[in-house]
């Protein structure tokens, strides 16, 4: 945690990726991206003498990835993806004090060199998803 309103995280992500036209082909990637995110409400309040913990805190994130393709089948090819920029808008959902969920849309603009057919050149991607992920605070 930088403030009250700012945090920084490290993740990891794995995705798939299927083909309608391909059914033999699958894609996956692995990345590890590095985000800021910015709490668009107060979590923890003061009232007073008594300070509580908001348990709905809607919020956005900004950064970077970097991870490798892995493709299985014949057609496809591996090669090294960039996630910039990656961006987040969702809410968390805080069942306990350590304990909470986040439902957020993610979307990631994907520069790679090696993604799929297109091996000889560099071409970028966007991919957007809707998430839900578990968050434990320290």
């Amino acid at each position: 945690v930088v403030s009250s309103y700012v945090r920084t995280e490290i993740e990891f992500q794995r995705s798939s990726f299927r083909f309608t036209d391909l059914a033999d082909e699958t894609a996956y990637y692995n990345m590890f991206n590095g985000m800021v995110y910015f709490d668009l409400a107060r979590r923890y309040v003061q009232n007073g003498d008594i300070t509580y913990r908001r348990t709905i805190v809607p919020f956005m994130g900004f950064g970077a990835g970097v991870g490798m393709y892995d493709f299985k089948g014949g057609a496809g090819a591996d090669g090294l993806t960039v996630a910039i920029p990656r961006a987040e808008f969702g809410v968390n959902f805080m069942l306990s004090d350590m304990i909470g969920i986040d439902v957020f849309y993610q979307y990631q603009m994907l520069v790679e060199h090696g993604f799929g057919w297109n091996t000889d050149r560099i071409g970028a991607d966007g991919i957007s998803n809707l998430m839900a992920t578990i968050r434990v605070n320290f």
